[in-house]
This record gives C-alpha cells, sequence and structure tokens, in this order.
C-alpha cells in the first residue's frame, strides 16, 4: 500500500482554495527543486491571478523563450502547473495554469493526521478488451509501428497488447479495470483517473479517413475533440482537447522515428460524491455512488465480498457521432508524450494512520 498526504489530491470542485499539496517526505524533492528558483516562483505569482500563454508569460518575467519554456518544462514536471493548447490572439497558442494555490512542507513526523490511502492500476493504451475503430488508425509500441497503417483489423492482433501509443479518428476503445483491490475494511472516498490523450490534427485530408455513415466527413473539426469518458457504463463527461500546433515541439519521452502527434494533454478525472470533475472543472453530476453499489462504499467485510465477486468496471474512451468537435484521439502511455505514464486509476479510502 501507498499513503499519500491528505491534500495532494486535487479538490474535486476545482476550487483553488482547497488545491493545497503537502509535501512530508523526500518523495517529492522535484518539487522543492522546482520551487528554488526565483524565476518560477514569479511564474507561480502570475498563474495565481490567471491562465497565460507563453508568450505572456515570457514578456512578465523578461526571459527568452528558450528559458520560459525551460522554466515551464521544470514546473510542469514538478506537477505544479498543467497546460493546454486553445485558439489565442494570434493563432493556436499554449497556455498554462496552477494545479495548487498553496504548498505545505510537512517536517513533523509525529503527529497523528488523516490520510488517503490509495491503490493504483496501470492499463497500457493496447489493453482495451473492445473497439470500434475508424481510420486513420493504428497502434505502436516504443520501438516499431505494430503491423501496419490504417487497418483497423490490426486492433484484432495478439501485439495490441504492446501498444504503448493508439490513435483514431473517430469511435472508441474500452478497457476493463479490475477490482480485486486489496483493501481490507476501507471504503471507497473517490476515483482518480489520468492519461495523456490528444486529437489527431491534419486528419482532414488524410485520404484514408473514414466515418460512420450517419457523420459527414465534411464535421472534421481539424486538432479539436470532444473526448467522452464512460465509466461503468455511465457517462461522465466530455473534455474538448486541442492538439499541439508547434511541428518543432517533441514530445519529452517520444521516439525519434515517431512523426504523429508528439504529446497530449494531461486529462485528470475524479469521480466523488461531488460528482465528477475533469482538470479542475465539474463534467456532470455523476457521483461514485451512481457508479458503485452502496455496499461497495461501505468499509465492511460485505464491500470485499462483492468486490471479489464483480469482475471489472469498464472505462470507455471515445468520441460520439453527436459531437461538435472531431478529430479522433490519440492515448499516449509509457515511452510517448510528455509524462510516459499509461493510463492510471487511483482507488482513494480515508484513514487515520500514525506517521
Amino acid at each position: 500500500m501507498v499513503y499519500f498526504p491528505k491534500d495532494m489530491i486535487m479538490d474535486s470542485a476545482g476550487t483553488k482554495d482547497n488545491r493545497e499539496l503537502s509535501i512530508c517526505d523526500a518523495g517529492r524533492v522535484d518539487v522543492l527543486k522546482a520551487l528554488a528558483n526565483e524565476t518560477r516562483l514569479r511564474i507561480l505569482q502570475l498563474l495565481e491571478q490567471k491562465e497565460m500563454n507563453v508568450h505572456e508569460i515570457q514578456d512578465a518575467i523578461g526571459c527568452s523563450k528558450t528559458t520560459t519554456l525551460m522554466h515551464l518544462g521544470t514546473l510542469e514536471a514538478a506537477g505544479l502547473i498543467s497546460s493546454y493548447y486553445a485558439d489565442g490572439t494570434v493563432g493556436h497558442q499554449k497556455f498554462c495554469r496552477k494545479v495548487f494555490s498553496k504548498i505545505i512542507v510537512n517536517t513533523n513526523g509525529e503527529e497523528k493526521q488523516e490520510q488517503k490511502e490509495y491503490y493504483e492500476t496501470l492499463i497500457s493504451p493496447g489493453n482495451f478488451f473492445d473497439f470500434r475503430i475508424y481510420p486513420p488508425c493504428g497502434l505502436a509500441s516504443s520501438g516499431s509501428l505494430i503491423t501496419r497503417w490504417d487497418d483497423p483489423s490490426v486492433f484484432f492482433t495478439p501485439d495490441r497488447i504492446t501498444a504503448q501509443l493508439l490513435w483514431c479518428s473517430h469511435g472508441y476503445v474500452e478497457y476493463k479495470i479490475p477490482l480485486n483491490i486489496p483493501y481490507e475494511d476501507l471504503g471507497f472516498l473517490r476515483i482518480e483517473i489520468c492519461m495523456e490523450i490528444s486529437p489527431q490534427k491534419g486528419i482532414r485530408n488524410n485520404r484514408m479517413l473514414v466515418f460512420p455513415d450517419a457523420v459527414p466527413l465534411e464535421s472534421v473539426t481539424d486538432g479539436t475533440s470532444d473526448i467522452t469518458f464512460w465509466l461503468g457504463e455511465k457517462e461522465i463527461g466530455t473534455y474538448t482537447a486541442h492538439s499541439n500546433q508547434n511541428p518543432a515541439e517533441k514530445g519529452r519521452f517520444t521516439p525519434s522515428w515517431w512523426k504523429g502527434e508528439q504529446f497530449g494533454e494531461t486529462v485528470h478525472i475524479i469521480i466523488s460524491d461531488d460528482g465528477t470533475s475533469i482538470n479542475g472543472k465539474k463534467a456532470s453530476d455523476v457521483r461514485l455512488c451512481d457508479i458503485l453499489t452502496n455496499d461497495m462504499l461501505q468499509a465492511d467485510l460485505k464491500m470485499k465480498l462483492l468486490m471479489i465477486s464483480s469482475s471489472c468496471l469498464t472505462l470507455r474512451i471515445g468520441i460520439k457521432n453527436s459531437a461538435v468537435n472531431k478529430s479522433g484521439f490519440c492515448i499516449f502511455g509509457k515511452g510517448f508524450g510528455n509524462q510516459s505514464q499509461d493510463i492510471s486509476i487511483r482507488w482513494l479510502s480515508t484513514k487515520l494512520e500514525e506517521t
């Protein structure tokens, strides 16, 4: 088991006042190093007021673009800021926002405090169990393309399990989250799902482009997609993602041979008693009790028996035919993108622990 400080996870309502990061051990040296710089502290102060694009930050701190991007990369790698791409005053621009409004360094190892215990499952992009995919599409491992380009039948191949990158122009993929969670006498507080994802840009003119019969090809909104998430057959929310429009900007972990989408946006979904939020903004009224039965939310033996008897929970990621923005999606796993992490599902529970 791993224990997380109680304020380490972003509040599901996304309000600034509740977004606290508590550092109580040496495991977050990356955060302390990111903070040990006057320019990066200035950037965090600027982002406390509003979201800003790179050019605005560069002007405010008086640094070159290269130096500004270096500082932003350090802050994002430490999880202190997040970024996304959107239309700005001059073309498609990278915007940054602050993740936490307060950072607490706790060196007291003797006091009793509430902890959140979590169990994490990591699922690679290729470990799906159902799909409906339209080309251009494909799968890739960190070393090579899997089988061939733009052929949906590749998604049936046994080699799919090794895929660390998945892409398509339309449709969905469905994963199964195992429920063999080794909790003892604990109920669930929230579920967190995190992944790196982006639309596909340039598909409008791709000769292999295919959509369902009910969806006209003219409805492609190149580089922007409304990506919807379902959990346990419940639609929990939709996130509008934008692709990187700078061809010179490469993914931090993406192999040099890969010439497609380099990286995506980090999408952080929280399902709790307050509803569902995506990247700190309310996405739907679907609550934890709508996903799990009441018995599963109780901290007793009955809950454990139910978890054993229930084999899995489905997670579907896709684009609806009725979506306003349709430009496919890419899911980045370990070895690709800026995070080099598979799809993460965390089950959290509140517990008092002696520290």
